[in-house]
């Protein structure tokens, strides 16, 4: 099964953004000649999608790996996102120092220290991660409509049973 490239070739350095679906992408850092540097599941190997004690702030483990970005994103639709190019300039030797990872272990959490916070650290000097920012507003915003709507279920059933 092939991957879907949206827009134009990635240039090494560049941020690669892969679709998983359910609006989860997973980021990687395009070295050049069809391979990309990106942080997997140490056990499983899959990309950032199986580190569930992540979600919940806990730190599990994660190895740096230098794949095909055709395996990696096989079956999925990509592109190149370097979308933060006009608040932070990319930095000098973005290939060479991604590859000097290549094989580590580090600590991973999908709040503060997940894909897109690697990539864009290696490209900008800066951990950013803007899919987990739009998740927990999304979450708290549904947290408080719950809550409005608890709030007004209570202050009904209140007022039926004092009525009788």
């Amino acid at each position: 099964m092939a991957s879907n490239r949206i827009g134009p070739e990635p240039k090494p350095g560049e941020l690669i953004e892969i679709f998983l679906g359910g609006g989860i992408q997973h980021w990687a850092v395009y070295v050049g000649d069809g391979y990309v540097v990106h942080v997997t599941d140490i056990n499983t190997g899959l990309s950032g999608i199986n580190l569930v004690s992540s979600v919940f702030g806990l730190s599990t483990e994660a190895v740096v790996k230098k794949e095909l970005l055709s395996q990696v994103a096989v079956g999925k639709t990509y592109r190149v996102n370097n979308k933060y190019d006009q608040e932070y300039p990319p930095l000098p030797r973005i290939v060479e120092r991604a590859e000097k990872l290549v094989g580590r272990v580090i600590a991973y959490n999908l709040p503060e220290r997940n894909c897109e916070n690697f990539s864009t650290l290696l490209r900008y000097g800066v951990s950013l991660s803007e899919q987990v920012e739009k998740k927990a507003k999304v979450i708290t915003e549904s947290m408080a409509l719950f809550a409005t709507a608890a709030v007004a279920v209570m202050v009904t059933l209140a007022f039926i049973v004092f009525r009788n």
